[in-house]
């Protein structure tokens, strides 16, 4: 069972430092759309060693994927415009696959890293994580 939670597309909003310099209010960033994911997949374990301290994890299963859009609309009120902003969240049933290999320090605790592949019916994303692993993860 997991979570994890990303951005994706970039709007203007904030300073962004160029050459040491500060860019003017048109080149600003922030993320315009949020996506987090709930799931439980299944999956085989490789150890890729004797020794057991590398292993290669192949995994895939369903998943919850919710996605938040902000919204920017330009309305004018008479003479006065202004931005309206909105939060728009749709959730969609997502297949997920994740792969990555693992490096056991300790027989409690580690470090992984490898890609995710997500896809449902609207968007598809790739991503590349690195973590730490903890619980139980050797046999001795």
């Amino acid at each position: 069972m997991g979570y994890s939670a990303g951005a994706n597309q970039i709007n203007s909003k904030f300073p962004v430092l160029k050459s040491g310099s500060k860019s003017n209010a048109e080149s600003q960033i922030i993320p315009t759309e949020m996506m987090q994911n709930f799931n439980i997949m299944f999956g085989r374990q490789f150890n890729l060693n004797t020794k057991e301290s590398i292993r290669f994890v192949l995994q895939g299963g369903p998943g919850m994927s919710i996605m938040l859009k902000w919204m920017n609309e330009q309305q004018s009120n008479g003479s006065i415009n202004f931005v309206k902003n909105e939060l728009q969240s749709t959730k969609d049933i997502s297949c997920m696959i994740n792969s990555r290999f693992e490096f056991p320090i300790t027989d409690l605790f580690g470090f992984s890293a490898g890609p995710t592949l997500i896809l449902n019916h609207e968007k598809s994303y790739l991503s590349f994580s690195v973590g730490f692993i903890y619980g139980i993860i050797t046999k001795s």
